[in-house]
């Protein structure tokens, strides 16, 4: 192993690029004084624009990672039919057909309704982000060996279902990774001995693991910090010069871009994205950044965490880049007070690339389960029932306990249905659409992480104070169905803070309730007012997260002035996400 170059530590012994960068990572404080010029670039953003208006190639100066021209021939051979799977003699099934086959017809109707997500089924989920960093780390027959070994101590154990499964999917990756080693023609057999050999390992993963099926969205985890240990340790040593790096940096980042906008073209999604954590940059921090500020329209999304001890010179990028009105979002650091975790997926949640297996659900309007409530199940805008209308309320006098009562019954149907649809995507996917090559960068542990979201919380509780209070007046469609409320009273801010409390402790005992896939855990979002719609700051007082383990997202629409903004809005408690 390279623990001769490196600080060792248990990543030498097992398989742990986390380990690996926390002990080598080197934080940088001080100002960027060795950047190049950024014209240097000017190569790297001609081929970007070139291609992506006209879809023609250019050559880039002094190409050392794998050839523009190689990498379009390999994306070029790409099968592009949706994959399926055939049960001896019947006509062989894509994911669709399995889903629609097994789902039951409540989750139908929940799906027809759009209270679940309507591409529920229509594909293979992104459920895995592959740690594609092991490969140049550790080298296609270290990570064999590794597999193999484990194959051999599971031996000892007791022989269950789970037992012979794990084993199954074990030897497929083994499989996986001989056939890359066997007819790749960069297969990285070794640990990278210096940055050229990092680059095109991590760009070697990318284009065979696309190769599985390239219609299930691929994410990067954060890769700068990994990046940064091969070149400090070249510059180091002399064997490559400042200049030689961020351009070697530049061509990486160009070439990600290339297989990203050859994507988009065929309308895949293929996701370009780095997570910054803006308490401890690194020297590759500010020299992505010297190549991303030069990018321009062609920049891809940032996911940065602020942080109050945030260097002068970073923040000073950040906001030349809010100026600029660059792609980032600002997460909330309480994010990380749980798992310090080293990348963040494009939908703003953080997750550990090497062990979690992660299936988010598009948000559900809460809005919806207060009037289904009131109608007993039925749908006003679909004319759909969530279940045999009954419990409608056709009084205008309501007693609250009685309502409560059948939102606490609506809000377990609904996660009823999550959890069933949840359940049957994993297992599908799992079982008949498994991807052996991008699931052997992965921990033999893996973790089941289901992300909930809801929105408009806020108009919720509104709602359901009213109901509490007896101030309303409703609004009946011919059938005498609910279809609006209007409020005789307002509602103070800490009425409001409380009833939002109340809703999420009821939401969270309905998620603990219902089992879910390979005992995965869920995680409940709130978005706290409609997505996008918001230009004011949130007034709510929220629990804190040792009081309940959610987490709260107010949409500002608002487009932030400066840096010190961010931070300002990072000590309260509500997670605020710039788009």
């Amino acid at each position: 192993m390279n623990n001769e170059r490196f600080t060792p530590g248990k990543w030498v012994d097992y398989i742990d690029v986390n380990d690996f960068v926390n002990l080598n990572k080197k934080p940088f404080f001080g100002e960027p004084k060795f950047l190049i010029p950024s014209k240097s670039f000017d190569p790297y953003i001609q081929c970007l624009n070139l291609y992506l208006t006209k879809s023609e190639i250019s050559v880039l100066p002094n190409e050392r990672l794998l050839s523009l021209s190689f990498i379009l021939q390999e994306l070029m051979n790409l099968p592009f039919e949706e994959k399926s799977f055939s049960f001896s003699f019947t006509k062989p099934k894509n994911f669709k057909d399995l889903f629609n086959e097994t789902v039951s017809s409540d989750l139908r109707k929940a799906v027809k309704m759009e209270l679940l997500e309507k591409s529920f089924g229509l594909h293979i989920p992104p459920i895995f982000t592959p740690d594609i960093r092991q490969l140049p780390l550790y080298g296609v027959q270290r990570i064999i060996q590794d597999k193999k070994s484990h194959l051999k101590r599971s031996e000892k154990f007791l022989q269950t279902t789970d037992w012979m499964e794990k084993r199954i999917e074990v030897n497929r990756q083994i499989e996986a990774l001989e056939q890359f080693e066997a007819n790749f023609p960069f297969p990285m057999k070794k640990p990278a001995n210096h940055t050229e050999d990092a680059l095109n390992g991590l760009l070697s993963a990318v284009v065979y693991a696309i190769k599985e099926n390239p219609f299930v969205t691929f994410h990067l985890p954060s890769l700068i910090h990994f990046i940064d240990i091969y070149i400090e340790a070249d510059i180091q040593k002399k064997n490559k010069t400042e200049e030689e790096a961020q351009l070697l940096l530049a061509e990486f980042y160009t070439k990600l871009l290339f297989i990203q906008y050859f994507f988009e073209k065929k309308q895949i999604k293929f996701l370009v994205l780095e997570t910054i954590f803006s308490v401890e940059p690194s020297k590759t921090t500010f020299r992505f950044f010297n190549f991303y500020s030069q990018l321009r329209s062609l920049q891809f999304p940032l996911m940065i965490i602020p942080h109050i001890e945030t260097p002068i010179p970073l923040q000073n990028l950040y906001n030349k880049l809010m100026s600029e009105k660059a792609p980032i979002r600002y997460l909330h650091p309480r994010l990380f007070k749980e798992n310090q975790f080293y990348a963040i997926s494009h939908l703003g949640f953080p997750y550990r690339a090497d062990r979690d297996v992660i299936l988010f659900n598009k948000p559900c309007d809460a809005l919806k389960l207060f009037y289904l409530t009131l109608n007993g199940g039925k749908d006003t805008v679909t004319n759909h029932n969530l279940f045999p209308v009954r419990n409608q309320f056709v009084s205008e006098d309501i007693i609250f306990e009685d309502f409560w009562k059948g939102f606490e019954r609506v809000v377990s149907y609904i996660f009823t249905m999550y959890s069933e649809a949840n359940n049957l995507i994993m297992h599908l996917s799992e079982k008949y659409f498994s991807h052996p090559f991008r699931n052997s960068f992965k921990d033999y542990l893996w973790i089941y992480r289901y992300f909930f979201s809801f929105t408009q919380l806020d108009a919720l509780a509104v709602n359901i104070l009213a109901i509490k209070n007896g101030s309303y007046k409703f609004s009946r469609n011919q059938k005498g169905f609910i279809t609006s409320i209007q409020f005789k009273s307002d509602f103070s801010e800490d009425e409001i803070s409380d009833m939002i409390s109340e809703i999420v402790l009821l939401f969270q005992d309905q998620v603990d309730r219902v089992p879910f896939y390979q005992n995965g855990k869920a995680r409940l979002h709130f978005f706290l007012n409609h997505p996008l719609s918001s230009t004011k700051k949130y007034k709510y007082i929220l629990p804190p997260p040792e009081y309940l383990p959610v987490h709260f997202i107010f949409h500002n629409k608002a487009r932030f002035l400066n840096y010190e903004q961010i931070l300002s809005i990072s000590k309260s408690e509500v997670l605020d996400i710039q788009f």
